[in-house]
């Protein structure tokens, strides 16, 4: 039931607003609405709009400024209209305003109008405000400032800009005791309605106010003598705030008027005989005009959600769940268990909270001495998982669950499934469409936020923790600083573990109940793959919406936030012209995409898209259609991928990968507790094969794989596509070429396998091809040091040597720009990196001009010679960047001056430093290029076999590698599998997770012996 809602208007002012206010006002006006003219005029002369304009172009345009017109045409402006749009304005007078305008005159027009407030007559103290006659109680600055306000605040303080905001939220309470009669709200909830208000004020106006406030002498506190002379002078000073507020002025009557009638037209039958306590605000993004979603306490001590739009996706999964735990003995995973209670309304819904508390079975124990409670809930997360997985579910992090006592719930179904890719997009390759099918996209495992490199990384995945840690996302936060408290701005804090399960009123971690995930993953996709021809989804009336993030809903925050700082608020241009960013991505979005975006941006909402369960269409929440925007609609999407669960047999090796990506130290093991003598023979040539096997073709012509991927300089692992650098698919692609060039021209195949030479070199030389590419396309990985352009560049030079292939000669040529450039970023690096890491890949090629010319400028290794000791043990298998940067100058030495001006090695520190050694000089320390197998035995010591070799404190290293080597042999005849299960994977220990190691491996006596196979799936 609906009804059209009539909002109220406010009086204005009681005299004519100064015209000097709407000159103000004037000024933060956008470019388009400058443009547009009606109510402004241009003045001044035509240098301001010239010089912001070669602003706009450079930071928008870059180093290419023929973007400029491809930019100005999504615009659907001339460079001419847009120059005109960027120059001084003033108001024309007798037009009529635009509504955010005539808000703010009303606004300004307000203040001072409540006759009950009064003077203080002592100034500077904290209880003046609280003595200030006012209508209702003042607010302690903790309703103002919730759970974010620190500790060493007084929260029970006034809050102190109350003066300059009294007026508003007097008239906003008299506007809610009208719009809330109807409805069951208490007093305490309504004052919640008003405090709303403020908050949505105080967030676009707290930096300028802190900034005010810190200017002013203690004797005269800001709002305290004349709130309406201190308003008009901050608007005078930044006239983009009082539009700021305007917009947050009108967005609260509309969203808390609507609010209140649906609470009224709805509460009495959906939760009959209670009343709403207190209100919870904007419990998540705002979009289509500052609406979010509501949490509503209600008398009985329940709650309930209120969200101002429906997409009726719970009808959908709840169709799909019903038939997966009907096709054998229920899983647990019935609707009514795995998803909250809705009741839909027509453009809104209703979403009862679900309780949590403790697992289920407190007591009893399982053989193993696990919780079977726990153990259950993590059988039924595995279960659910493979379904969201089947779906094509994306960005279910840990916000979007709550723990039950039987499994983690799912509460927002936004991007449950989804549409084919955008139409202007490239078409999914083979390695996007498999890698969508893998628990990855879900984020229910790991989602791993990651900030620049050196940086610690936070795990948002549902699963994943529990645990705390700093995001790389910024916000603005109260500190404590030399005259009293300051905002600046921070790294946010977030707290994982949100949707695990929970003994004693405390979160219990995955670890130690992997199995029972992989268990319940198990289950589910045979019965998926029983289920295959079965029709999950009936037609669905009325028609779902599927929600699409056009991008990381965090790049829109930073850009809300950027906006609001006082630098940009002095004029409109410049506000703009931090939302014009997102016209860098023009070209790559559906035309009318990036306007809907900035529009919302502009109003402060997070632009929101949504897509028909069973069109094409793209709807933005300002009501623009993008019509035919996508390739596929979501329901033919949804349907075709569950008819495709059979394709693949490898799905749990994705869970196990992905688990070992959570935490790579406590799952990894030195092999198995098998201590035998014997040491099987190993096909050199098997994993080779392996490799070859996996390779997925891409359709250019050149071939990708899918596995696991270490990043140094950022201290984590990675499942997905490899990258192209070293530790990914350009290390694969040399050691192809190693193993190509050491065999004869006449074998055709080993061990009664095909596996030809030619079939390696081909391999290789289309892998490195393809490193070369994504790098020319901007792919660079973590573009810092040796597994960048450098490392690329290094492995395509050493493999061109190898093969005597002039193309991949050609194509190591095209990285030395490239190489140079990342060189330059000289990012933190714990491992051979920046101008050492270019240096030592450019001398694998031939001298000639360019490469000398780049040695040049690389020769200054000073700021890459300081050491860092790498963050984790998995580093330690990369030369660190002391050692590397120490090698790649006495390289460069004997280029130029020979053995006697060779400057001297430190002593290798590490597995890595010693692969790398091992590669240039024998253990004799002779100055000849001939590779050691004491390398190699000291990389399986220290880069993964610690364990091992404790465990034989009397033996020598060699034996003590051999011994590892066996555990390693006897386990792979045991389980198939080169990683065996939630143990690390075997490119720890020696698979080209450097390309020099690759090479050491390769050539020494012993790698006959030894696998160099990534975990490849």
């Amino acid at each position: 039931m609906t009804s059209t809602l009539t909002i109220v208007a406010v009086p204005g002012p009681a005299a004519p607003p100064a015209l000097s206010v709407l000159s103000v006002l004037a000024r933060a006006s956008s470019p388009t609405e400058r443009i547009a003219g009606g109510w402004l005029r241009p003045v001044g002369g035509p240098m301001v709009a010239e010089l912001r304009l070669a602003r706009w172009t450079e930071r928008i345009a870059g180093d290419r400024p023929e973007r400029v017109a491809e930019i100005l045409a999504e615009h659907g402006l001339s460079i001419g209209q847009w120059r005109s749009g960027l120059g001084d304005v003033e108001p024309v007078a007798g037009e009529p305003l635009p509504d955010w305008a005539q808000d703010a005159l009303t606004l300004v027009g307000t203040i001072g109008q409540a006759e009950t407030i009064g003077q203080a007559e002592t100034i500077g103290q904290a209880e003046t405000i609280d003595r200030l006659l006012v209508p209702h109680p003042v607010p302690r600055l903790r309703e103002i400032a919730g759970v974010t306000l620190p500790e060493w605040v007084d929260g029970e303080q006034p809050w102190r800009f109350y003066p300059g905001f009294c007026d508003w939220m007097c008239l906003a309470a008299e506007d809610v005791e009208e719009w809330a009669a109807p409805a069951p709200i208490s007093s305490t909830a309504r004052r919640d309605l008003v405090l709303d208000l403020a908050r949505r004020q105080l967030v676009v106006s707290g930096p300028v106010l802190m900034e005010a406030a810190a200017r002013r002498p203690a004797e005269d506190l800001l709002f305290a003598r004349d709130p309406r002379t201190d308003w008009v002078d901050l608007w005078t000073t930044y006239p983009v705030l009082g539009r700021l507020l305007a917009t947050v002025w009108r967005q609260w009557r509309e969203s808390t008027a609507e609010m209140c009638h649906r609470i009224a037209a709805d509460l009495p039958t959906i939760c009959p005989g209670t009343e709403v306590s207190t209100f919870e605000m904007s419990a998540g993004d705002q979009h289509c005009g500052g609406r979010g979603v509501a949490r509503l306490r209600l008398s009985d001590g329940t709650s309930i959600f209120l969200k101002p739009r429906t997409d009726g996706l719970h009808r959908a999964l709840g169709a799909v769940l019903a038939t997966v735990d009907g096709a054998g003995d229920p899983l647990g995973l019935s609707p009514s268990l795995s998803l909250p209670e809705v009741v839909e309304r027509d453009g809104y819904m209703w979403v009862r909270e679900a309780p949590t508390g403790d697992s289920a079975d407190a007591t009893d124990r399982t053989d193993g001495g696990l919780d079977s409670g726990i153990s259950a809930y993590f059988r039924r997360a595995g279960a659910l998982l493979r379904v969201l997985q089947a779906l094509g579910s994306t960005d279910l992090h840990h916000e979007n669950f709550i723990p039950t006592a039987h499994l983690p719930m799912l509460v927002d179904l936004e991007t449950v499934v989804a549409p084919g890719p955008m139409r202007i997009a490239p078409p999914d390759d083979v390695v996007t469409e498999r890698l969508s099918d893998s628990p990855g996209p879900t984020s229910m495992v790991t989602s791993v936020i990651a900030g620049g490199p050196g940086r610690s990384t936070v795990d948002i995945g549902a699963l994943a923790g529990p645990s705390q840690g700093l995001t790389p996302y910024v916000v603005r936060t109260l500190v404590q600083g030399a005259d009293g408290p300051e905002l600046q701005s921070a790294r946010a804090l977030t707290l994982n573990g949100r949707a695990l399960p929970s003994r004693d009123g405390h979160p219990v971690g995955l670890r130690g109940y992997e199995q029972q995930l992989i268990d319940g993953f198990a289950d589910v996709q045979q019965r998926l793959e029983l289920l295959v021809d079965s029709d999950y989804l009936p037609d669905l009336e009325p028609e779902p919406a599927v929600r699409l993030v056009a991008r990381p809903t965090s790049t829109y925050a930073r850009l809300l936030l950027q906006s609001t700082v006082p630098a940009v608020l002095m004029d409109g241009v410049d506000r703009e012209f931090v939302l014009e960013q997102l016209y860098r991505a023009t070209g790559t979005a559906p035309a009318g995409l990036i306007g809907c975006e900035v529009q919302a941006l502009r109003e402060l909402d997070i632009p929101l898209f949504t897509i028909p369960f069973s069109r094409t269409d793209l709807i933005s929440d300002r009501g623009v259609a993008l019509t035919d925007a996508m390739t596929e609609a979501p329901d033919s999407r949804t349907r075709r991928r569950l008819r495709a669960v059979t394709d693949r047999s490898s799905h749990v090796d994705d869970l196990r990968a992905n688990l070992f990506v959570m935490d790579p130290d406590e799952r990894a093991v030195a092999g198995d507790e098998h201590s035998g003598t014997e040491h099987p023979a190993v096909d050199r040539h098997e994993p080779v094969r392996l490799l070859l096997d996996r390779a997925i073709e891409i359709g250019d012509g050149t071939l990708a794989w899918i596995g696991l991927e270490h990043d140094p300089n950022r201290n984590r692992w990675n499942y997905g596509r490899m990258g192209p650098g070293l530790t990914g698919q350009a290390g694969i692609a040399l050691a192809l070429a190693t193993v190509s060039a050491g065999m004869s021209p006449s074998t055709n195949a080993i061990g009664g396998q095909p596996l030809s030479r030619s079939d390696c070199a081909a391999a290789a030389r289309a892998a490195l091809l393809g490193c070369v590419r994504r790098i020319g396309n901007g792919d660079l990985g973590p573009a810092d040091g040796f597994n960048g352009p450098a490392g690329v560049l290094y492995a395509t030079a050493v493999a061109a040597a190898l093969l005597d292939d002039p193309t991949l000669l050609d194509a190591a040529r095209m990285l030395v720009v490239p190489s140079l450039r990342a060189a330059r970023r000289k990012r933190p690096s714990m491992v051979i990196g920046g101008r050492a890491g270019a240096i030592f890949a450019l001398l694998q090629l031939p001298s000639d001009d360019a490469v000398a010319d780049a040695l040049t400028e690389l020769a200054d290794l000073r700021d890459d010679i300081t050491g860092v000791d790498p963050p984790d043990r998995w580093s330690r298998s990369l030369p660190s960047r002391a050692f590397g940067a120490a090698l790649a100058a006495r390289r460069l030495a004997r280029t130029r001056g020979g053995p006697a001006d060779l400057p001297a090695l430190p002593a290798p520190d590490g597995a890595g430093d010693r692969i790398a050694w091992a590669t240039q000089y024998p253990a004799s320390g002779a100055d000849v290029h001939t590779p050691s197998t004491d390398g190699l035995w000291t990389l399986l010591d220290d880069a993964h076999l610690e364990r091992a070799r404790s465990r034989l404190p009397g033996a020598g290293r060699s034996d003590a590698g051999h011994s590892a080597v066996g555990r390693l042999m006897s386990r792979r005849a045991r389980t198939g599998r080169w990683a065996a299960p939630l143990s690390a994977p075997d490119s720890v220990l020696l698979s080209p997770i450097h390309g020099i190691a690759a090479l050491a491996v390769l050539l020494t006596p012993a790698g006959p012996d030894i696998p160099i196979v990534r975990a490849l799936t």
